[in-house]
């Protein structure tokens, strides 16, 4: 893809006023502020900028430029010295800045944001390793717990690409092919309403397919590609008339199993596995009343939140309600090793953990290249929470404590979250129930923190590594979705 063209002055309704005030200029170069603000502030280091200007509110831009500098605003002629520019765009368009300081050409880009994009404070103490962070926050803010986009954020905190959706997009993941799937999300602990679903989409928004599971609703927690073609989803089917004394409630009433199915992408289904089949109801440590739209309700004992390769014709799955992990043979759907939780036959001795219990309501465990286990620990009610990664010997029935990694604005995770480690050993964790991305370095050093305002939280972050997305294919997709003319 090419990067988006320069549009006429007479076609962007460009207006300059000359010899206009501004801040006296910083030592070394051009500075340029605007009203409403850019974020992060003007440097010809940085090429993305985002700014609260829309319809309302044109960007209005002071430039600085010393002699020998020049400045082109929206595709007018380069000028040196102090200019203001007043650009009209709308939210989710963009303008382009062509700067030569120093003899150095530089090109920048600023874009409107929408008017209920979630806000955020962001700091960057080290050098992050992820080029593009992908995430799809939610908010009790405004009646619901919606915010109604998918984000890729830069490296600087800036997003770059954005998709609004309604119903609110709810844990982004990007694809081999470039395209971005989410799940749409209703509030609801799990997928209860027979309108959930996946929806995949390419850059520019449009839709490619939406992938369903059948006999009973789509679940937001998971969804993994496979190396066929097919997909991997989760749902929670309603069991019915279940003797609830091994849960340690009393008289018969509905259970909530839960059930990986494998989909062709046509939405057929070819494999599946259900936790009642291999699942002892004494291994349930936490049962929650969940209560469909329909009326319909039962205990969620299970709570299946994460499904993960592992190489070796395995998934490695998170159970939040049994605080614990499993990996699961295919085809046959045995069990052949159980970390943290109660004890089976299949479980694993742990070694070198400095915490206990090993695993409190945890999220998305990945296998590593290597083989190793990550995990997003919630350590709900008993201590703060912790990425933490296991090295797991199944032949010894033995997982060993390698690392973790913690975040000290972060004192409790009630739900919900991620740890993923990349390239060169960083953690990249969206604390869950907080408010809370942060990357750090295997030593637990912070190198990049964003902490959304207003109640807002989020699910999952995926931190996407350098050369897997260009920054002008995403500029260029928004440029599609928010045409200037």
């Amino acid at each position: 893809m090419t990067a988006p063209a320069r549009i006429g002055v007479a076609l962007c309704a460009l207006a300059t006023v000359a010899a206009a005030p501004s801040p006296a200029l910083g030592a070394g170069g051009v500075r340029i502020t605007a009203k409403p603000g850019l974020k992060p502030s003007f440097s010809t280091g940085v090429s993305d900028y985002v700014s609260k200007c829309g319809s309302e509110k044109p960007l209005q831009l002071s430039v600085d430029a010393p002699p020998g500098d020049t400045v082109s605003v929206d595709g007018a002629p380069s000028k040196p010295g102090r200019f203001t520019a007043s650009v009209a765009l709308k939210a989710g368009q963009s303008t382009e800045l062509r700067v030569r300081s120093s003899g150095r050409k530089t090109t920048h880009h600023v874009r409107c944001l929408p008017t209920d994009f979630p806000t955020w404070k962001f700091e960057r103490p080290g050098q992050p390793r992820a080029q593009w962070y992908l995430f799809a926050p939610s908010s009790s803010h405004g009646g619901g717990p919606y915010t109604y986009h998918v984000i890729l954020m830069n490296g600087r905190g800036v997003p770059v690409w954005w998709r609004r959706a309604e119903p609110s997009p709810f844990n982004g993941l990007l694809l081999a092919n470039g395209d971005i799937a989410w799940t749409r999300w209703y509030g609801d602990p799990f997928g209860m309403r027979d309108s959930s679903a996946w929806e995949f989409h390419r850059l520019d928004g449009t839709l490619v397919r939406t992938l369903q599971t059948a006999g009973s609703p789509t679940d937001t927690h998971d969804m993994q590609p496979l190396p066929n073609g097919n997909f991997l989803l989760i749902t929670y089917r309603l069991r019915k008339g279940v003797n609830l004394a091994p849960y340690g409630e009393s008289g018969t009433g509905g259970v909530f199993d839960s059930e990986i199915q494998e989909l062709t992408p046509s939405g057929s289904v070819v494999w599946t596995w259900n936790s009642k089949d291999h699942i002892k109801p004494s291994e349930s440590t936490t049962r929650s009343a969940r209560f469909r739209p329909d009326g319909r309700s039962g205990y969620d004992v299970f709570h299946l939140n994460s499904v993960s390769l592992d190489g070796k014709g395995g998934l490695v799955i998170s159970a939040r309600h049994t605080d614990s992990l499993y990996r699961i043979e295919r085809p046959s759907g045995k069990i052949t090793w159980k970390l943290g939780g109660t004890h089976r036959p299949e479980s694993l001795k742990v070694a070198g953990d400095p915490m206990s219990p090993t695993l409190g309501q945890q999220h998305d465990a990945r296998v590593m290249p290597d083989g190793t286990i990550t995990v997003y620990d919630n350590r709900s009610h008993i201590s703060p929470p912790r990425g933490v990664r296991f090295k797991v010997d199944a032949s010894a029935h033995r997982a060993t404590w390698l690392e973790q990694v913690t975040e000290p604005k972060v004192h409790s995770s009630g739900a919900e979250g991620s740890a993923r480690i990349i390239a060169g050993g960083n953690w990249v964790v969206s604390w869950g129930s907080s408010n809370v991305i942060s990357e750090f370095t295997p030593s637990n050093r912070l190198v990049w923190r964003l902490r959304f305002e207003h109640d807002v939280t989020n699910y999952r972050a995926t931190p996407i590594p350098a050369g897997r997305l260009r920054a002008t294919a995403l500029r260029h997709a928004m440029e599609l979705q928010f045409p200037r003319h």
